[in-house]
């Protein structure tokens, strides 16, 4: 019982798959989902202890960020690269008129983490 209610609590969120999974295809399906503001898109992108890096010592549950963002915010991919293996970089503009650039660590076709560089 306890083992089938492990399974129900983390069914949504993102379990890294085959090597062969494209990061960069991830990373957008990441972005989408934020901006279609649905939570349940928006978990299966990323894995249960992803981390959103803002600073030094500042960081919160990537699970949290669909929460903090405002639902009439967007975000266009101005340019997005593989920056290493398993690694893409994001140059994005948010409705907001920011420009920004983060550095997504994807395994197996799942965000890991998301980190402001810039």
């Amino acid at each position: 019982m306890i083992f089938t209610l492990a399974l129900l609590a983390t069914a949504d969120f993102c379990t890294p798959g085959g090597a062969d999974a494209d990061p960069i295809q991830a990373v957008r399906s990441f972005v989408d989902a934020l901006n279609a503001h649905d939570q349940t898109a928006y978990n299966r992108t990323i894995t249960e202890d992803a981390d959103f890096v803002m600073g030094a010592g500042e960081n919160l549950d990537l699970s949290e960020l669909i929460n903090v963002y405002a639902s009439n915010a967007h975000l266009d991919i101005k340019r997005i690269r593989l920056a290493a293996p398993g690694v893409v970089e994001v140059e994005a503009h948010s409705s907001q008129g920011e420009d920004f650039v983060s550095r997504f660590k994807v395994d197996g076709g799942c965000v890991t983490e998301m980190k402001q560089i810039g």
